[in-house]
Protein backbone atom coordinates (compact mmCIF):
# COMPACT_ATOMS: atom_id res chain seq x y z
CA UNK A 1 0.00 0.00 0.00
CA UNK A 2 2.89 2.37 0.49
CA UNK A 3 4.52 1.81 -2.44
CA UNK A 4 1.34 2.73 -4.66
CA UNK A 5 0.85 6.07 -2.73
CA UNK A 6 4.41 6.30 -3.29
CA UNK A 7 3.99 6.07 -6.77
CA UNK A 8 0.63 7.99 -6.62
CA UNK A 9 2.54 11.14 -4.87
CA UNK A 10 5.40 11.36 -7.48
CA UNK A 11 2.35 10.78 -10.19
CA UNK A 12 1.01 13.78 -8.95
CA UNK A 13 4.30 15.39 -8.73
CA UNK A 14 5.18 14.89 -12.60
CA UNK A 15 1.87 16.21 -13.81
CA UNK A 16 1.56 19.37 -11.99
CA UNK A 17 5.27 20.42 -12.32
CA UNK A 18 6.17 22.79 -15.13
CA UNK A 19 10.44 22.80 -15.38
CA UNK A 20 10.59 25.09 -18.51
CA UNK A 21 8.48 27.68 -19.85
CA UNK A 22 5.79 26.77 -21.27
CA UNK A 23 3.66 28.67 -24.33
CA UNK A 24 -0.21 29.28 -22.67
CA UNK A 25 -2.32 28.54 -26.02
CA UNK A 26 -5.64 27.03 -24.88
CA UNK A 27 -7.96 29.36 -25.35
CA UNK A 28 -5.56 32.86 -25.22
CA UNK A 29 -4.18 33.97 -27.93
CA UNK A 30 -0.60 32.27 -28.95
CA UNK A 31 0.74 35.47 -30.50
CA UNK A 32 0.62 39.15 -29.91
CA UNK A 33 1.90 41.82 -27.40
CA UNK A 34 1.31 40.50 -23.98
CA UNK A 35 1.24 44.12 -22.08
CA UNK A 36 0.31 43.58 -18.30
CA UNK A 37 -1.36 40.40 -15.82
CA UNK A 38 -3.10 41.42 -12.25
CA UNK A 39 -5.48 39.13 -10.42
CA UNK A 40 -9.28 40.05 -9.15
CA UNK A 41 -12.00 38.05 -7.56
CA UNK A 42 -9.06 34.79 -7.72
CA UNK A 43 -8.67 34.79 -11.56
CA UNK A 44 -5.20 36.31 -13.32
CA UNK A 45 -5.88 38.48 -16.06
CA UNK A 46 -4.15 39.25 -19.01
CA UNK A 47 -4.41 41.84 -21.58
CA UNK A 48 -3.01 40.71 -25.28
CA UNK A 49 -3.49 43.15 -27.53
CA UNK A 50 -7.23 43.29 -28.71
CA UNK A 51 -7.62 40.57 -26.36
CA UNK A 52 -8.67 40.32 -22.20
CA UNK A 53 -8.37 36.47 -20.86
CA UNK A 54 -8.56 35.10 -17.49
CA UNK A 55 -7.55 31.57 -15.99
CA UNK A 56 -8.87 29.76 -12.88
CA UNK A 57 -6.44 27.26 -13.31
CA UNK A 58 -3.34 29.08 -13.42
CA UNK A 59 -2.88 28.95 -16.87
CA UNK A 60 -3.39 25.94 -18.47
CA UNK A 61 -6.79 27.11 -19.99
CA UNK A 62 -7.83 30.50 -20.27
CA UNK A 63 -11.47 32.30 -21.16
CA UNK A 64 -12.32 35.65 -22.96
CA UNK A 65 -13.18 38.08 -20.85
CA UNK A 66 -14.79 41.07 -23.45
CA UNK A 67 -13.70 44.48 -24.04
CA UNK A 68 -14.43 44.62 -27.75
CA UNK A 69 -12.14 46.22 -30.07
CA UNK A 70 -10.47 48.00 -27.46
CA UNK A 71 -6.12 47.44 -27.63
CA UNK A 72 -5.85 47.17 -23.49
CA UNK A 73 -2.08 47.73 -22.49
CA UNK A 74 -2.43 47.86 -18.86
CA UNK A 75 -4.82 46.12 -16.03
CA UNK A 76 -4.41 46.83 -12.32
CA UNK A 77 -7.40 46.02 -9.88
CA UNK A 78 -8.38 46.01 -6.03
CA UNK A 79 -11.40 43.96 -3.82
CA UNK A 80 -14.18 45.48 -5.95
CA UNK A 81 -12.85 46.73 -9.40
CA UNK A 82 -10.92 45.43 -12.17
CA UNK A 83 -9.47 48.39 -14.42
CA UNK A 84 -7.71 48.19 -17.97
CA UNK A 85 -6.17 51.16 -19.57
CA UNK A 86 -5.96 51.11 -23.44
CA UNK A 87 -3.30 51.91 -26.07
CA UNK A 88 -6.14 52.98 -29.02
CA UNK A 89 -8.64 54.74 -27.41
CA UNK A 90 -6.76 56.29 -24.23
CA UNK A 91 -9.53 55.21 -21.89
CA UNK A 92 -9.62 53.51 -18.59
CA UNK A 93 -12.57 51.41 -18.61
CA UNK A 94 -13.86 49.13 -15.06
CA UNK A 95 -15.45 45.68 -13.78
CA UNK A 96 -17.42 44.35 -11.21
CA UNK A 97 -18.74 41.38 -12.85
CA UNK A 98 -15.01 39.52 -13.65
CA UNK A 99 -15.18 40.85 -16.92
CA UNK A 100 -18.63 40.50 -18.06
CA UNK A 101 -19.66 44.25 -18.41
CA UNK A 102 -17.36 46.74 -18.47
CA UNK A 103 -17.98 50.19 -17.49
CA UNK A 104 -16.08 53.70 -19.42
CA UNK A 105 -14.52 55.91 -16.45
CA UNK A 106 -14.33 60.04 -16.93
CA UNK A 107 -10.31 59.04 -17.87
CA UNK A 108 -9.58 59.98 -21.46
CA UNK A 109 -5.83 61.38 -21.62
CA UNK A 110 -3.84 58.97 -24.00
CA UNK A 111 -1.73 55.67 -24.27
CA UNK A 112 -2.44 54.04 -20.52
CA UNK A 113 0.68 52.57 -20.30
CA UNK A 114 0.68 51.51 -16.19
CA UNK A 115 -1.73 51.37 -13.35
CA UNK A 116 -0.79 50.95 -10.17
CA UNK A 117 -4.52 50.57 -7.92
CA UNK A 118 -3.86 50.67 -4.25
CA UNK A 119 -7.23 50.37 -2.48
CA UNK A 120 -9.70 52.83 -3.61
CA UNK A 121 -6.69 54.84 -5.34
CA UNK A 122 -5.59 54.60 -8.78
CA UNK A 123 -2.69 55.99 -10.76
CA UNK A 124 -2.35 55.79 -14.15
CA UNK A 125 0.21 56.70 -16.02
CA UNK A 126 -0.14 57.51 -19.72
CA UNK A 127 1.44 59.35 -22.86
CA UNK A 128 1.29 62.76 -20.62
CA UNK A 129 1.74 62.37 -17.32
CA UNK A 130 0.23 60.55 -14.17
CA UNK A 131 -4.15 60.69 -13.52
CA UNK A 132 -5.02 59.93 -10.19
CA UNK A 133 -8.21 58.74 -8.40
CA UNK A 134 -8.94 58.73 -5.07
CA UNK A 135 -12.69 57.46 -5.31
CA UNK A 136 -12.83 53.74 -7.31
CA UNK A 137 -12.09 55.84 -10.65
CA UNK A 138 -15.20 58.17 -10.37
CA UNK A 139 -13.17 61.49 -10.64
CA UNK A 140 -9.31 62.31 -11.94
CA UNK A 141 -6.80 65.16 -11.54
CA UNK A 142 -3.73 65.32 -13.30
CA UNK A 143 0.22 65.55 -12.38
CA UNK A 144 3.47 65.21 -13.61
CA UNK A 145 2.94 66.42 -16.97
CA UNK A 146 4.47 66.75 -20.15
CA UNK A 147 5.84 62.86 -19.17
CA UNK A 148 5.69 59.44 -20.52
CA UNK A 149 4.97 57.48 -17.91
CA UNK A 150 5.96 53.81 -18.10
CA UNK A 151 6.04 52.53 -14.65
CA UNK A 152 4.46 53.16 -10.95
CA UNK A 153 5.30 51.48 -8.01
CA UNK A 154 4.94 52.30 -4.38
CA UNK A 155 7.07 51.38 -1.62
CA UNK A 156 5.58 49.24 1.27
CA UNK A 157 4.21 50.64 3.95
CA UNK A 158 5.48 54.19 3.28
CA UNK A 159 3.34 57.04 1.51
CA UNK A 160 6.29 57.23 -1.21
CA UNK A 161 5.34 56.27 -4.90
CA UNK A 162 8.14 56.08 -8.23
CA UNK A 163 7.46 56.81 -11.54
CA UNK A 164 9.52 55.64 -14.84
CA UNK A 165 9.53 58.17 -17.47
CA UNK A 166 10.39 58.27 -21.23
CA UNK A 167 13.26 60.67 -21.60
CA UNK A 168 13.54 61.78 -17.87
CA UNK A 169 14.43 59.14 -15.79
CA UNK A 170 12.55 58.56 -12.08
CA UNK A 171 10.43 60.26 -9.86
CA UNK A 172 9.48 60.23 -6.80
CA UNK A 173 6.01 61.09 -4.51
CA UNK A 174 6.48 60.77 -0.65
CA UNK A 175 2.71 62.24 -0.19
CA UNK A 176 0.71 59.42 -2.36
CA UNK A 177 1.48 61.46 -5.23
CA UNK A 178 0.21 65.12 -4.68
CA UNK A 179 3.57 66.70 -5.47
CA UNK A 180 6.96 64.75 -7.76
CA UNK A 181 10.72 65.67 -7.33
CA UNK A 182 13.27 64.14 -9.90
CA UNK A 183 15.32 61.00 -7.97
CA UNK A 184 18.94 60.96 -8.73
CA UNK A 185 18.13 59.09 -12.12
CA UNK A 186 17.16 62.28 -14.98
CA UNK A 187 17.66 62.27 -18.76
CA UNK A 188 17.01 58.81 -19.75
CA UNK A 189 14.56 55.94 -20.89
CA UNK A 190 13.28 53.85 -17.94
CA UNK A 191 11.28 50.97 -18.54
CA UNK A 192 10.47 49.28 -15.68
CA UNK A 193 10.44 49.21 -11.92
CA UNK A 194 9.88 47.25 -8.63
CA UNK A 195 10.53 47.54 -5.05
CA UNK A 196 11.55 45.01 -2.73
CA UNK A 197 12.80 45.98 0.71
CA UNK A 198 14.95 49.42 0.63
CA UNK A 199 15.89 48.64 -2.58
CA UNK A 200 14.27 50.08 -5.74
CA UNK A 201 15.25 48.71 -9.22
CA UNK A 202 14.86 50.51 -12.45
CA UNK A 203 15.47 49.12 -15.94
CA UNK A 204 16.35 50.83 -19.19
CA UNK A 205 18.68 50.32 -22.39
CA UNK A 206 21.69 49.58 -21.08
CA UNK A 207 20.87 47.33 -17.96
CA UNK A 208 19.11 47.06 -14.44
CA UNK A 209 19.91 49.85 -12.08
CA UNK A 210 19.39 49.90 -7.67
CA UNK A 211 18.81 52.66 -5.29
CA UNK A 212 19.03 51.79 -1.17
CA UNK A 213 18.59 55.67 -0.24
CA UNK A 214 14.57 56.04 -1.80
CA UNK A 215 16.12 57.55 -4.93
CA UNK A 216 18.92 59.64 -4.30
CA UNK A 217 21.82 57.76 -5.50
CA UNK A 218 21.66 54.73 -8.26
CA UNK A 219 24.27 52.22 -9.08
CA UNK A 220 24.70 49.11 -11.65
CA UNK A 221 23.64 46.07 -10.85
CA UNK A 222 25.63 43.64 -12.66
CA UNK A 223 22.97 42.87 -15.35
CA UNK A 224 24.06 44.82 -17.92
CA UNK A 225 21.31 43.63 -20.31
CA UNK A 226 18.89 45.99 -21.98
CA UNK A 227 15.84 45.44 -19.66
CA UNK A 228 12.18 45.73 -20.59
CA UNK A 229 10.25 44.57 -17.54
CA UNK A 230 11.32 43.80 -13.67
CA UNK A 231 9.49 41.97 -10.82
CA UNK A 232 10.73 40.55 -7.49
CA UNK A 233 10.01 37.92 -4.87
CA UNK A 234 11.85 37.72 -1.22
CA UNK A 235 15.24 37.67 -2.01
CA UNK A 236 14.94 37.15 -6.15
CA UNK A 237 14.94 39.30 -8.64
CA UNK A 238 13.33 38.99 -12.30
CA UNK A 239 13.90 40.91 -15.30
CA UNK A 240 12.86 40.51 -18.85
CA UNK A 241 15.26 41.40 -21.54
CA UNK A 242 14.85 42.69 -25.21
CA UNK A 243 14.89 39.95 -27.48
CA UNK A 244 17.03 37.81 -24.76
CA UNK A 245 14.37 36.04 -22.18
CA UNK A 246 14.08 36.06 -18.84
CA UNK A 247 16.97 36.18 -15.64
CA UNK A 248 16.97 35.61 -12.42
CA UNK A 249 19.03 36.77 -9.54
CA UNK A 250 18.76 35.54 -5.77
CA UNK A 251 21.34 37.68 -4.33
CA UNK A 252 19.37 41.21 -5.10
CA UNK A 253 20.67 41.81 -8.03
CA UNK A 254 24.67 40.84 -7.33
CA UNK A 255 24.65 37.72 -9.95
CA UNK A 256 22.02 36.78 -12.54
CA UNK A 257 21.41 33.48 -14.42
CA UNK A 258 19.86 33.47 -18.11
CA UNK A 259 16.56 31.22 -17.27
CA UNK A 260 15.22 30.25 -20.64
CA UNK A 261 14.67 26.51 -20.39
CA UNK A 262 11.78 25.45 -22.76
CA UNK A 263 10.15 27.64 -25.32
CA UNK A 264 10.87 30.88 -23.85
CA UNK A 265 14.26 31.30 -26.00
CA UNK A 266 15.97 34.84 -26.94
CA UNK A 267 11.47 36.91 -26.60
CA UNK A 268 11.61 40.26 -25.49
CA UNK A 269 9.98 40.39 -22.51
CA UNK A 270 7.66 42.93 -21.75
CA UNK A 271 5.68 42.04 -18.63
CA UNK A 272 6.25 39.86 -15.27
CA UNK A 273 3.94 38.79 -13.02
CA UNK A 274 4.14 36.31 -10.24
CA UNK A 275 0.78 35.00 -8.67
CA UNK A 276 -0.52 31.52 -7.01
CA UNK A 277 2.92 29.61 -7.26
CA UNK A 278 4.07 30.47 -11.30
CA UNK A 279 5.59 33.51 -12.85
CA UNK A 280 3.79 34.61 -16.18
CA UNK A 281 5.45 36.30 -18.82
CA UNK A 282 4.28 38.53 -21.49
CA UNK A 283 6.06 38.69 -24.37
CA UNK A 284 6.68 41.00 -27.51
CA UNK A 285 4.83 39.32 -30.25
CA UNK A 286 4.80 35.72 -29.43
CA UNK A 287 2.27 35.84 -26.39
CA UNK A 288 2.41 34.89 -22.72
CA UNK A 289 4.46 31.82 -21.03
CA UNK A 290 4.13 30.36 -17.58
CA UNK A 291 6.67 28.89 -15.27
CA UNK A 292 7.06 27.69 -11.78
CA UNK A 293 8.16 29.86 -9.73
CA UNK A 294 9.87 27.31 -7.08
CA UNK A 295 11.47 25.99 -10.24
CA UNK A 296 12.90 29.39 -10.95
CA UNK A 297 14.11 29.92 -7.33
CA UNK A 298 16.59 27.19 -7.72
CA UNK A 299 14.91 24.52 -5.70
CA UNK A 300 15.62 22.00 -7.87
CA UNK A 301 14.22 18.31 -7.73
CA UNK A 302 16.93 16.41 -8.35
CA UNK A 303 14.98 12.95 -8.42
CA UNK A 304 12.17 10.66 -9.43
CA UNK A 305 12.72 8.88 -6.22
CA UNK A 306 10.37 9.35 -3.29
CA UNK A 307 12.55 9.47 -0.36
CA UNK A 308 10.87 7.51 2.72
CA UNK A 309 12.20 10.32 5.40
CA UNK A 310 12.51 13.91 6.44
CA UNK A 311 16.15 14.50 6.07
CA UNK A 312 18.02 17.52 5.57
CA UNK A 313 21.59 17.07 4.54
CA UNK A 314 25.31 18.72 5.42
CA UNK A 315 25.64 21.66 2.81
CA UNK A 316 28.42 21.05 -0.18
CA UNK A 317 30.60 22.39 -0.89
CA UNK A 318 31.93 23.13 3.43
CA UNK A 319 33.29 25.18 3.84
CA UNK A 320 32.28 27.51 1.04
CA UNK A 321 33.25 30.74 -1.09
CA UNK A 322 30.99 32.47 -2.34
CA UNK A 323 28.16 30.05 -2.89
CA UNK A 324 26.84 26.45 -1.53
CA UNK A 325 24.32 23.97 -1.89
CA UNK A 326 22.17 22.49 0.48
CA UNK A 327 19.89 19.45 -0.29
CA UNK A 328 16.48 18.04 1.80
CA UNK A 329 14.13 15.59 1.34
CA UNK A 330 10.06 15.56 1.97
CA UNK A 331 8.42 12.35 2.04
CA UNK A 332 5.10 11.00 0.98
CA UNK A 333 2.03 11.81 3.25
CA UNK A 334 -1.81 10.90 1.89
CA UNK A 335 -2.92 13.22 4.58
CA UNK A 336 -0.86 15.88 3.62
CA UNK A 337 0.36 15.88 -0.07
CA UNK A 338 2.32 19.29 -0.53
CA UNK A 339 4.42 20.12 2.73
CA UNK A 340 4.71 23.78 3.88
CA UNK A 341 8.52 24.18 3.94
CA UNK A 342 10.62 26.84 4.92
CA UNK A 343 14.57 26.85 4.84
CA UNK A 344 16.37 29.68 6.55
CA UNK A 345 19.68 30.59 7.07
CA UNK A 346 20.82 32.33 10.30
CA UNK A 347 23.76 34.02 11.60
CA UNK A 348 25.71 32.87 15.32
CA UNK A 349 23.74 35.67 16.72
CA UNK A 350 20.53 33.91 16.33
CA UNK A 351 19.33 36.76 13.34
CA UNK A 352 17.90 35.52 10.11
CA UNK A 353 19.44 36.65 7.29
CA UNK A 354 18.26 34.45 4.36
CA UNK A 355 14.81 32.81 3.42
CA UNK A 356 15.75 30.02 0.71
CA UNK A 357 12.67 28.41 0.55
CA UNK A 358 9.16 29.33 1.89
CA UNK A 359 6.71 27.11 -0.06
CA UNK A 360 4.26 24.21 -0.28
CA UNK A 361 6.42 21.44 -1.77
CA UNK A 362 5.47 17.96 -2.95
CA UNK A 363 7.40 14.90 -2.13
CA UNK A 364 11.07 14.55 -3.64
CA UNK A 365 14.35 15.46 -2.91
CA UNK A 366 15.22 19.30 -3.46
CA UNK A 367 18.42 20.89 -3.74
CA UNK A 368 18.96 24.47 -3.00
CA UNK A 369 21.53 27.00 -3.94
CA UNK A 370 22.56 29.93 -1.24
CA UNK A 371 25.19 32.76 -2.50
CA UNK A 372 27.02 34.60 0.46
CA UNK A 373 28.82 37.18 -1.40
CA UNK A 374 26.95 40.03 0.69
CA UNK A 375 27.91 38.53 4.13
CA UNK A 376 31.38 38.28 6.01
CA UNK A 377 33.28 35.23 6.88
CA UNK A 378 31.97 32.73 9.58
CA UNK A 379 29.62 30.21 10.94
CA UNK A 380 26.30 30.14 10.03
CA UNK A 381 23.27 27.88 10.73
CA UNK A 382 20.49 26.91 8.13
CA UNK A 383 16.92 25.42 9.44
CA UNK A 384 14.68 23.27 7.56
CA UNK A 385 11.13 23.51 8.65
CA UNK A 386 7.84 21.70 7.65
CA UNK A 387 4.92 20.87 9.13
CA UNK A 388 6.15 17.76 11.07
CA UNK A 389 10.19 17.89 10.95
CA UNK A 390 12.69 20.56 12.10
CA UNK A 391 16.28 20.28 12.00
CA UNK A 392 19.20 22.93 11.89
CA UNK A 393 22.78 22.50 10.58
CA UNK A 394 25.98 24.75 10.68
CA UNK A 395 28.16 26.01 7.58
CA UNK A 396 31.32 27.99 7.63
CA UNK A 397 32.08 30.61 4.58
CA UNK A 398 35.47 31.65 4.19
CA UNK A 399 36.60 34.38 2.23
Amino acid sequence: MKTILIIFAFLIFVKSSSADWEHMTTGIFANGLTYAFTTFDNKIYTTIEYGRFYTTNNGVEWQWADLTNRWCSSLGSNQERLFAGTQNTGVIYLTTTSGINWTQTSFISGFVRSLEVLGNTIFAGFDGGINISRDNGETWTSTLGGNVVYAIKMKENTNTIFAATFGNGVYKSQDKGFTWTPTGLTGINVYTLTVQGNKIFAGMNFGLLVSEDNGDTWSYTTHMVPTRSVTSNQDFIFAGGFESGVYVSSDFGSTWAQRNEGGMGSRTVISLYIDHGYVFAGTEGQGAYRRELDELLEVHNITSEIPDDYALMQNYPNPFNPETKIRFSIPADINNPASSTKLKVYDVLGHEIATLVDKQLRPGKYEVNWNASGYASGMYFYVLKTDNFTETKKMTLIK
